[in-house]
């Protein structure tokens, strides 16, 4: 069985780096290469939907804005 819903839904964002596996030590610019670093990701929802689980499936960072550069493209999370 099959349930498929609409409506609308409002997501707000958050994603933090650490030094330390405790969430603590927040990293700043610029980050030493070869550093281990920890994110911490949070998503706040206001749905119509209950019980919604979000789950990061990709994260990347890189030089451009554009979301589908490449220029200085650096995988965070691949299929997670």
């Amino acid at each position: 069985m099959c349930l498929f819903l609409s409506g609308t839904a409002f997501f707000t964002f958050k994603l933090e780096a650490f030094y330390n596996s405790d969430f603590t030590g927040e990293v700043l610019n610029p980050v030493e290469l070869g550093k281990i670093l920890y994110f911490k990701a949070t998503v706040d929802t206001q749905s119509d939907a209950p019980n919604l689980d979000l789950f990061p499936v990709q994260c990347w960072s890189s030089k451009s804005p554009e979301p589908n550069s490449v220029e200085g493209k650096i995988t965070l999370i691949e299929n997670g």
